[in-house]
């Protein structure tokens, strides 16, 4: 784990010591949702002080853009061979979690294997803060949120039909043409929704918080059915993710 964690950078997060780990904890069963965090508390706490990044809601600062591709995915059993059953996808029955971190869900969580050339990301971490509720940094939160700098353009759905990843759907490029893209929503069946690119042709689903003018959640994660180049999407801007 310390080992993908050490990297600056790393076009293998699928398939990390951490990802690993989240992808086995997020397929366990907790008495209570609200030790989520303070279960790992202790691994967490050893982890940063032997690597010195900064550790957020379960994403480390390194690979913060990389971290925030995940998806909920089905049985543990066809990516580790350990025979376990996909857990029942939900909601947290209380906040636990911002929405960009796979611990504000319940479920198996994965991450896609398209990954790009290393570096080759069209986002940007500007700022992120988590608020813990007690005294430890790593233990349960109360709140969080993250600015980002990236492409965000709209996407709209074509198909209802599930395909074996997910939906298909249409996402807007800055030259106006539109371009399709597997989406697998976290819950909410949404017909049109926002893109947060991150990679040229990954990114997450984002929906606007309303009455606000740059704020969004979290909904879901996708992938450009073709390879694109960041100078296919519409100019950056910056938004809050909470």
């Amino acid at each position: 784990m310390l080992q993908g964690l050490r990297q600056p950078l790393s076009h293998e997060f699928h398939s990390s010591g951490w990802a690993n780990f989240t992808r086995l904890y997020s397929a366990q069963e907790l008495t209570y949702e609200t030790d989520t965090f303070p279960a790992i508390s202790g691994i967490v706490q050893r982890i940063q002080k032997i690597t010195g990044d900064a550790y957020y809601a379960g994403l480390w600062k390194r690979h913060f853009l990389e971290g925030l591709l995940w998806y909920l995915g089905g049985s543990l059993t066809s990516r580790e061979g350990q025979g376990s059953d996909s857990r029942p996808e939900r909601k947290r029955k209380g906040w636990i979690a911002p929405s960009w971190s796979w611990a504000s869900v319940v479920g198996n969580i994965d991450y896609s294997h398209a990954w790009p050339i290393s570096g080759c990301f069209c986002a940007r971490l500007e700022e992120c803060v988590t608020f813990p509720s007690g005294l430890d940094p790593f233990g349960a939160l109360k709140a969080g949120f993250a600015r980002i700098t990236g492409a965000v353009t709209s996407i709209t759905h074509i198909s209802g039909e599930e395909s074996e990843f997910g939906r298909t759907y249409k996402i807007l490029l800055g030259n106006g043409r539109r371009v399709g893209a597997w989406v697998k929503l976290d819950f909410v069946r949404y017909k049109s929704c926002n893109a947060l690119m991150i990679t040229p042709d990954l990114g997450i689903c984002i929906v606007k918080v309303k009455g606000t003018a740059n704020t969004y959640i979290r909904v879901g994660y996708f992938e450009i059915m073709r390879r694109l180049t960041a100078s296919d999407h519409v100019p950056p801007r910056t938004i809050t993710l909470v």
